[in-house]
């Protein structure tokens, strides 16, 4: 049999007043609804409250914690100086600071006291200058971080990184190095990138085998789709344009295909994709993007280039320049014959 149930109900317990019995139980032992003076509700075991242990709703040790709380601000620790309180408890007093190198953090009272935050994170690492072949630490952290040991490496952990940083603002925007990091940590920084760039130019060779390797890996339409999806291509202005006019004088006829939505040729993305079964496609050009400034090439080495690659797969192309799109009158007589051409 069960334990015999004490009635409590409209009972006080210091800020507690029994309301009714939520019907829950922990181990035989009935589990109260009560309601603090201060408003709030909080389910209480039956021991809890007769014991004297739980007399309110946690505002009791809010209120106590704030008036034996010490005040740091003005306070130094380290590089950091103490702002105010931020009104925040994780079991102690969380103090806003400022960091010596400009920063701000938010920093628990016992973490300040005890020495264990100094600064913002600026400060140089206890491992600095120290190499696996100097420091046994150091080999045996290196040890314990090879290959899938190492968290941060791991799909699932890169997945769970990316979730927590989404929506949130890069502390570093709008920055220059020497203001996010400090002076001297800016300098070593920068010095460290000149140093890791000396000597290091791919050769001629190395260059074409990449060149290569990437037009191969382009030949296939799943990783041409995923590259594309990463680099969040959009249609612009010139492109929606003149799909617009597009669809006005044969619809449905060509679909657009920046996002790779219809294929891939030759390690490219074509512009327009006839969808009607004919191996046609048009290109739209930007009189600025595929000029000879920009490219080295003249107009018309720049439209047979592309014509060329596409010809190779078995396709007809058409290269519209934005210029031509003054004359809507020339260049609706040009994609119509275009499009009737065999």
């Amino acid at each position: 049999m069960g334990r015999p149930k004490i009635e409590l109900e409209g009972q006080r317990f210091g800020r507690l007043v029994v309301l009714e019995d939520t019907g829950k139980r922990y181990f035989g032992s009935v589990v109260w609804l009560c309601k603090c003076d201060c408003g709030g509700f909080k389910e209480v075991l039956v021991g809890l409250l007769l014991s004297g242990e739980t007399r309110s709703c946690g505002c009791l040790r809010r209120e106590s914690s704030r008036k034996n709380k010490k005040d740091l601000t003005g306070q130094r620790f380290g590089k950091l100086v103490v702002i105010e309180d931020t009104d925040k408890r994780k079991g102690d007093v969380i103090w806003l600071c400022r960091c010596d190198c400009g920063n701000f953090t938010k920093v628990k009272t016992g973490d300040l006291k005890s020495g264990g935050t100094q600064s913002c994170g600026c400060l140089r690492p206890w491992n600095k200058n120290l190499t696996k072949e100097t420091d046994p630490r150091v080999a045996n952290q290196a040890k314990q971080m090879k290959g899938d040991k190492n968290p941060a490496k791991r799909p699932e952990v890169r997945k769970k990184i990316g979730k927590a940083n989404l929506g949130k603002p890069d502390p570093r925007k709008d920055k220059s190095w020497e203001e996010y990091y400090g002076e001297e940590r800016a300098k070593e920084i920068k010095q460290k990138n000149r140093d890791g760039h000396i000597g290091n130019h791919h050769t001629k060779e190395a260059k074409r085998k990449n060149q290569k390797a990437s037009i191969q890996l382009w030949q296939d339409p799943e990783w041409a789709k995923m590259m594309v999806e990463a680099q969040h291509r959009k249609p612009n202005k010139l492109e929606k344009r003149f799909n617009n006019f597009l669809q006005e004088i044969i619809p449905k006829e060509y679909q657009i295909n920046v996002k790779a939505e219809v294929m891939t040729l030759g390690g490219k993305c074509p512009d327009f994709v006839n969808i009607n079964g004919q191996k046609k496609i048009i290109e739209m050009n930007g009189d600025w993007r595929h000029g000879e400034k920009l490219t080295g090439r003249t107009k018309m080495e720049e439209e047979q280039q592309r014509i060329d690659c596409f010809t190779k797969e078995g396709y007809q192309t058409l290269i519209v320049w934005e210029h031509e799109l003054e004359d809507i009158g020339k260049l609706k007589k040009k994609i119509l014959e275009f499009n009737e051409r065999n």
